[in-house]
């Protein structure tokens, strides 16, 4: 959790919490957070707080990752009231959005998790922080809830600097006493002194008050006190709870395992082989007269390749790239797990094999420099980590190109992403 992060309520656990396979979803509500903002952006991200768990589980307090004042949606007037609540409700409709689309697909789990989570809070769960609105007991049933919250307590005044000027002072008329009733306090406080007075005259003269023939003084030292040993601390509690928070952890971990190797055994299944060539045809065999004379027979062209624009390697390893010089643009594939829309990779080299790559998905772009290299009779394209022109991180990948029929260039791609590793298989066309 971040530094500037601002403690927006503390509420009770253990009433109905929502979940799926058995697991309350503030169990794994910062893997939640992560999927929604790496789609969705850190503006619908920030409607869902974050929970975290007291060390004897007992209580949530509810966290926003950025600074400023917490009020709640009561405090604010009508107009801003329902601006607040639009935009809560538009944030959520794109969560739920999102949910049926991973439900729809082999994340089922994550995608019923955050349909659950998108459901529409009671206006006692919203608050605004900064100005910007927050929602807390997103995992809990809506009812049930309402018996998780504290308490409204006075707020305290905020911290003023000494440096701002003072404010103008009030002037409250002076309230006349009803009349008929005693004034106790003013009798009170006229007496405070008598007795002060009394106390004190008493005090002076204790030593001229005589004492009690069968009172003694008698002083004895006793044996030392023994040390007061240190009571050892039980830390069962605060063990249990880790324990409790990494299981969750390690579920959260489960269900993003299942997610990605069911991503990759779809995407296995959908690579099919190639076909094999048809079998030769059996020779004809024709019946005929011999020739008078054998002639020789006339030389064979050389067979051309076929013309298509696939990326055709040499016979072997060389260090004249020429082959290469141009632009080339793969076939279309995801570099992340995550991604619903693939994208086109676009390499530019020159005769020496440096260039640059350009990699598109819809209006995203990301663009890093790019160099080819022989190792043996395999030909290896290199890129470097870069930024996109939306501010998210491009993560180097690599594509390794193999010698086919024809001497047409099979690549694959690998790439370690945010989501895990990711594999691919493309052609490299030519751009003319």
């Amino acid at each position: 959790m971040s530094g500037q992060s601002t403690l927006i309520v503390t509420t009770e656990s253990g009433v109905r919490p929502l979940g799926v396979r058995g697991e309350p979803l503030h169990n794994s509500a910062i893997q939640l957070i992560r999927i929604v903002r790496h789609q969705l952006g850190d503006t619908v991200a920030s409607l869902l707080a974050e929970p975290q768990l007291h060390a004897d589980g007992k209580g949530i307090d509810w966290y926003a990752n950025w600074p400023g004042e917490v009020r709640h949606l009561a405090e604010l007037d009508p107009k801003e009231r329902g601006d607040v609540l639009s935009r809560v409700d538009r944030g959520l409709i794109e969560i739920g959005r999102l949910g049926q689309t991973l439900s729809a697909g082999n994340g089922a789990a994550i995608g019923r998790s955050l349909s659950l989570a998108a459901r529409r809070p009671d206006e006692s769960f919203v608050f605004v922080v900064g100005g910007k609105p927050v929602v807390v007991c997103w995992g809990y049933e809506k009812e049930a809830a309402q018996g998780l919250l504290p308490p409204p307590l006075l707020r305290v005044a905020s911290r003023q600097s000494v440096l701002d000027p003072p404010p103008p002072p009030t002037f409250h008329p002076p309230t006349a006493a009803a009349p008929g009733i005693v004034p106790w306090r003013r009798t009170l406080l006229l007496a405070l002194p008598l007795m002060a007075l009394l106390l004190g005259a008493v005090w002076v003269l204790r030593d001229w008050l005589p004492a009690s023939p069968s009172e003694s003084f008698v002083t004895k030292e006793g044996p030392a006190s023994p040390a007061v040993t240190a009571i050892p601390v039980d830390r069962r509690p605060i063990l249990k709870a880790s324990l409790s928070e990494q299981q969750a952890r390690a579920k959260a971990l489960q269900i993003e395992l299942a997610a990605v190797e069911s991503e990759l055994k779809r995407r296995i299944a959908a690579c099919k082989p190639p076909e094999p060539p048809p079998a030769p045809k059996p020779p004809q065999v024709a019946v005929a007269p011999p020739p008078p004379k054998p002639t020789p027979p006339p030389a064979q062209p050389t067979p051309r390749p076929p013309r298509d624009n696939r990326l055709r390697l040499p016979n072997g390893p060389t260090r004249d790239f020429s082959f290469l010089a141009g632009c080339w643009r793969s076939d279309p594939f995801r570099h992340e797990l995550a991604q619903l829309q693939p994208g086109v990779s676009s390499y530019c080299f020159d005769a020496s094999g440096y260039g640059q790559l350009e990699w598109r998905r819809g209006r995203l772009a990301c663009r890093t420099r790019a160099q080819a290299r022989f190792d043996g009779s395999t030909l290896r394209l290199h890129d470097s980590d870069t930024t996109c022109n939306d501010g998210s991180h491009w993560y180097a990948d690599q594509l390794v190109c193999q010698r086919g029929a024809d001497n047409v260039a099979q690549c694959s791609g690998y790439s370690r992403g945010a989501f895990g590793p990711t594999t691919w298989t493309v052609n490299l066309h030519k751009l003319d």
